[in-house]
């Protein structure tokens, strides 16, 4: 069984191919004879349906203060509010630095839309901000342009930054620490701890990184193999990527907000909760020989989808029963105690009551 088999069985649906995303037709609104010319920084923005908090993130991103040039290259994917036309707005009103790229069909994968604009993006280093997220520190871009040429090494440049609770209102500090959240890290190294630590969080709006870095993953073994898909975590996937051709700096000062709880990854369809991004995680590491790591992200695919199972609709509990059971890739990993969990699983009038019992004993005698 090749990676490619393994990786669509653990999340139980076919791989949908980057062409088929990547096809639809895109325009461009923009002013080429207002254009800044040679922009340092390409700032990626990817949109949909986010009439509410656009205007935020675009006014941070225009409030930055550099002595160098900067373009904004937004990526309007279809919207049915009236996202789009905001985004037309601020072209008009900031011909000299914005750019609108947009469809008349959604590309559904949030990979299409981000691999577009990448593709357009014409400075040296290209920073990330969706249209939900928005930066806080007017030096963001400065800071980190001036990490980026103190150190050629470097592929990826992130910052610290904050999760903004959508439901409530209350925003989170969420301070990195560590030595891999602050100053410089080897690329291979930060890739085996961030791909094994998912409480390890690299903030989207946080991310710089060199637009050469990109084409030179896309030309390595893995680089290859991975723009062959859309993958519904792209931000992950491109801080794994960029570990794989760089060194990694990281600026721990907060200077991004992130928003939780709305976004294109709330629109976008998962398989079961929490599963994509582990499976991920084993995707790369497997492309990435990771082996030992590979095996331990394998163990925690098997665990989410045990503890999934209790939640489910009797029907869909036995059926995923059934399939954990017959997947030889968590073989391995079932203890005799899994085994006996499964099997209770399995028989359909048990009350779920029973199994979070079991669940809680397994801990115990775990522990």
């Amino acid at each position: 069984m090749d990676i490619k088999d393994e990786i669509e069985r653990l999340r139980r649906r076919p791989f949908i191919k980057a062409a088929e995303v990547g096809s639809i037709p895109c325009q461009e609104t923009s002013d080429p004879k207002r254009l800044c010319t040679s922009p340092i920084v390409s700032v990626h923005v990817v949109t949909y349906n986010q009439e509410g908090y656009i205007c935020q993130t675009l006014d941070s991103i225009l409030q930055q203060t550099t002595d160098f040039e900067y373009e904004i290259v937004i990526g309007e994917d279809a919207s049915s509010d009236k996202t789009r036309e905001i985004c037309f707005e601020y072209q008009r009103r900031f011909p000299d630095k914005i750019r609108v790229l947009w469809s008349s069909e959604n590309t559904f994968y949030n990979d299409g839309n981000t691999r577009r604009v990448a593709a357009r993006c014409r400075g040296e280093f290209i920073a990330f901000c969706e249209g939900d997220d928005y930066w806080t520190d007017v030096k963001k871009l400065q800071k980190q342009v001036d990490v980026m040429r103190r150190n050629p090494s470097v592929s990826l440049c992130f910052t610290g930054g904050q999760r903004l609770l959508e439901a409530s209102g209350k925003l989170l500090s969420c301070e990195t620490k560590g030595k891999y959240s602050c100053g410089l890290t080897r690329g291979a190294e930060f890739f085996d701890y961030y791909v094994d630590n998912p409480s390890f969080w690299v903030f989207t709006p946080g991310i710089m990184c060199r637009t050469q870095a990109l084409a030179a993953f896309d030309q390595t073994d893995v680089g290859q193999e991975v723009s062959k898909y859309a993958t519904h975590t792209s931000d992950l996937i491109l801080v794994l990527s960029l570990c794989l051709v760089g060194d990694v700096y990281g600026i721990p000062d907060p200077m991004v907000v992130y928003r939780q709880g709305v976004g294109i990854s709330c629109v976008t369809p998962t398989s079961i909760s929490g599963i994509n991004g582990v499976v991920s995680r084993y995707w790369m590491a497997r492309l990435a020989k990771r082996e030992v790591i590979a095996s331990k992200l394998l163990e925690r695919i098997f665990r989410r989808y045990l503890r999934r199972a209790p939640l489910l609709p009797s029907d869909k509990r036995c059926e995923l029963v059934k399939w954990i059971c017959g997947q030889d890739l968590f073989a391995s990993h079932i203890t005799k105690v899994d085994g006996f969990i499964l099997l209770l699983l399995g028989v359909r009038f048990i009350p779920s009551w029973v199994w979070g019992m079991f669940l809680k004993i397994k801990r115990c005698i775990c522990s």
